[in-house]
């Protein structure tokens, strides 16, 4: 077989070629994955930066999903101690209108419909009971998150610029 020889600005331009071919395709797998830097072996001080600040991203959405859950969770308690509240003042007020009738017919009416606030009452306090254990185990897997994941975040007065 007969050797091929390439004369030096043949050659160059092959080169040259080659590396360009090396550029688009480092170019093409940075726009498909969209980093900058994909390993550790394109450039290692950003890489590892990269890959810590990414790690406390997602430390922090998770964070974030919890506390928006409390919020959530506060909110439901809210509304079950307003009810809880609506209940009461219509309960006081059937044991008022009880007491304001002679008949006991009525009376009668009265104290069941007495007594259905009261069981919807119970049913409403054991809702909250459930609500309040839901936002402490939320809180303490907040705490736990934020003090074995990452370091605690300082506000300073120093302007950023």
């Amino acid at each position: 077989m007969k050797d091929v020889t390439l004369s030096q600005s043949v050659r160059q331009n092959l080169l040259s070629l080659q590396r360009t071919a090396d550029m688009m395709a480092r170019t093409q797998n940075r726009l498909a994955t969209g980093l900058k830097v994909n390993s550790a072996l394109d450039n290692p001080n950003s890489f590892f930066t990269s890959q810590g600040l990414n790690s406390r991203a997602n430390d922090l959405g998770s964070l974030l999903d919890s506390m928006g859950q409390g919020v959530q969770t506060l909110k439901a308690a809210d509304n079950g101690i307003t009810n809880i509240v609506n209940l009461v003042e219509a309960a006081k007020a059937k044991a008022n209108q009880a007491n304001q009738t002679n008949k006991i017919e009525d009376r009668r009416v009265f104290a069941a419909e007495y007594n259905s606030l009261l069981a919807q009452i119970e049913d409403m306090h054991a809702t909250l009971a459930i609500t309040a254990k839901t936002f402490w185990q939320v809180q303490a897997m907040i705490w736990r998150s934020s003090s074995t994941k990452t370091a605690p975040l300082s506000l300073s007065s120093k302007p950023l610029i």
